[in-house]
């Protein structure tokens, strides 16, 4: 019996989440000399994979823009948002405000991450795979950065906080 496409999301939204904006620098007119773009998405599906080899997993729609920056850049960076940082999520999830800007950093890591999140996770790609409309992509961890401060988490479809 086929799985109705609402009832799946409706299920997998009982699962409390944070919420994490993958970013990578498209490549794609580097050659002509342009300067890479910096695109994101916001990503729920990660997950650590190994500590040795350090390796975390994030799954990207085939159809965003940002999988082929991934592909192919060959690396991408992992922003854990913080409290507080809904509209960065919103902007990432392609619900933009007129004017809005998000401010990037750039670590000494490299690949360009949101500024105020409480990590950073710059990974080199160390396996693409085709799952469906997505690809998974396993990335091996490069650097990292963390701050103290609570967690932007999701559940059933709105943001949420913690409870102590």
């Amino acid at each position: 019996m086929p799985v109705d496409a609402k009832a799946f999301k409706d299920a997998l939204s009982r699962f409390a989440s944070g919420v994490t904006v993958v970013t990578a620098e498209d490549t794609a007119g580097a050659a002509a000399g342009a300067v890479p773009e910096v695109v994101g998405i916001t990503v729920s599906a990660f997950i650590s994979v190994s500590i040795e080899p350090p390796l975390i997993l994030v799954s990207i729609d085939k159809r965003a823009k940002s999988n082929e920056a991934i592909a192919r850049a060959g690396r991408f960076a992992v922003s854990v948002l913080a409290a507080g940082q809904e509209a960065v999520s919103n902007y990432y999830a392609g619900w933009r405000q007129p004017d809005q800007v998000v401010e990037l950093a750039r670590p000494d890591m490299g690949t360009p991450v949101v500024a105020g999140a409480l990590a950073w996770i710059d990974c080199s790609v160390y396996q693409a795979v085709e799952a469906g409309d997505h690809t998974l992509y396993l990335g091996r961890v490069e650097g990292l950065t963390t701050r103290d401060g609570e967690p932007l988490i999701y559940f059933r479809s709105r943001y949420r906080a913690l409870a102590e």
